[in-house]
């Protein structure tokens, strides 16, 4: 009865597949259970982000372990389940507020400065001979262009409001499933999952040249999307 109230009244849809399938289900046993313990929201949001940081420092602590990896592999995933419990927990006790929306922004991104700068840390100490400058500077340049990417998709939302939910509303006809194929990559939860596996298959480097090719992509073309939008204004 609680999950279907959480679904009919609480939780969002979700953008991708990746998000329905896994965070959807996962969430409500942990927004039930921090419901019953009556746990504050931003509880979950900081929790989210000490599982990146723990995930990350297993990693480097011994990046050649295996079972450090799939350690590391879980904690990122919690870190995602965990930041999409948070908002269902807040609208569920009536504790939505302007701090909450700040602090789930601003550690969404920290997650992926960690997670990008434990990877790549990670690849450096383990790799033998190591990287060199030019391949180092590839892999930060990668990095920041997603990085870059989610803090301009983030601005996208309050400037143009009327584009809130439009991946959520979006894949229904051919043409949409299509054109919205490349954003299922940029989900967090399967951005964490894919990069966990690149690192355990020793393809970490390439991973992240994908991600930084990917995301400068994906900005030009919100960049021409929102020119073209805002003309028609």
């Amino acid at each position: 009865e609680f999950n279907d109230i959480c679904k009919e009244h609480y939780c969002t849809c979700g953008s991708t597949w990746y998000h329905r399938a896994i965070a959807l289900r996962s969430v409500q046993p942990i927004v039930f259970l921090s419901f019953k313990l009556r746990i504050d929201p931003n509880i979950l949001t900081v929790l989210s982000s000490m599982f990146a940081v723990a995930g990350m420092m297993v990693l480097v602590w011994k990046p050649g372990t295996l079972l450090l990896k799939l350690l590391s592999l879980v904690c990122l995933q919690l870190c995602f389940v965990l930041d999409c419990a948070d908002g269902v927990l807040a609208r569920l006790q009536n504790k939505s507020s302007k701090f909450g929306g700040f602090l789930d922004i601003f550690l969404d991104r920290f997650n992926n400065f960690v997670v990008f700068g434990g990877f790549g840390l990670a690849w450096f100490v383990s790799s033998t001979p190591k990287p060199s400058l030019p391949s180092i500077l590839v892999f930060v340049c990668s990095a920041s262009a997603y990085i870059l990417y989610t803090i301009a998709s983030m601005q996208r939302a309050f400037i143009f409001t009327d584009l809130k939910g439009t991946m959520e509303r979006y894949g229904k006809t051919p043409k949409e499933k299509l054109l919205k194929f490349p954003y299922h990559f940029v989900n967090m939860g399967f951005h964490f999952l894919l990069l966990s596996l690149a690192y355990i298959a020793g393809l970490i480097y390439p991973a992240v040249i994908f991600y930084g090719t990917l995301s400068t992509f994906l900005t030009i073309a919100m960049l021409i999307f929102l020119y073209l939008k805002d003309k028609e204004k």
